[in-house]
């Protein structure tokens, strides 16, 4: 196979969340800053019998999926922040979308299950070097539907 020309960069990325089952959707593209995809590992079981050499395989479920995803932490009521701790403190389901390349048509979305945040999503820092305090927080999802916008 020749060598792909096609890279897609995440500057693009749009990513939003809805708390609300996908009825709305909130844009949390200006506060985005990255995300992570781990989990979702299959369960793979072996077991040999009397005649042969190698095992029989067998395929199992889909583990958890963990999204950790970092955003700009902010004191503004309706922002992600806010939108973060109430989802955390009130143990209410969230939703993570996102489009690599944008939201563009034809262009692929990612869109979790609803799930919950597992993590505290607060602020912590160096006093030092002035940088901008994120949230990370780790939603544990289902599963993630891939589709193409229309």
């Amino acid at each position: 196979m020749a060598q792909t020309t096609e890279g897609i960069s995440f500057v693009d990325c749009r990513a939003s969340v809805s708390t609300n089952g996908g009825a709305s959707w909130t844009d949390i593209s200006g506060h985005l800053t990255s995300i992570e995809v781990g989990g979702g590992e299959r369960e793979i079981a072996g077991q040999f019998t009397a005649d042969g050499e190698y095992p029989i395989v067998g395929i199992g479920k889909q583990q958890l999926l963990e999204l950790t995803v970092k955003t700009v932490y902010t004191e503004s009521a309706g922002q992600m922040s806010a939108i973060l701790e109430n989802a955390y403190l009130n143990k209410q389901k969230i939703q993570l979308r996102w489009a690599p390349k944008g939201m563009a048509s034809g262009n692929k979305l990612f869109t979790s299950d609803p799930g919950y945040i597992i993590s505290p999503p607060w602020p912590g820092g160096e006093a030092g070097p002035g940088d901008i305090l994120l949230n990370e927080w780790t939603l544990h999802s289902p599963r993630v539907v891939p589709s193409t916008q229309a």
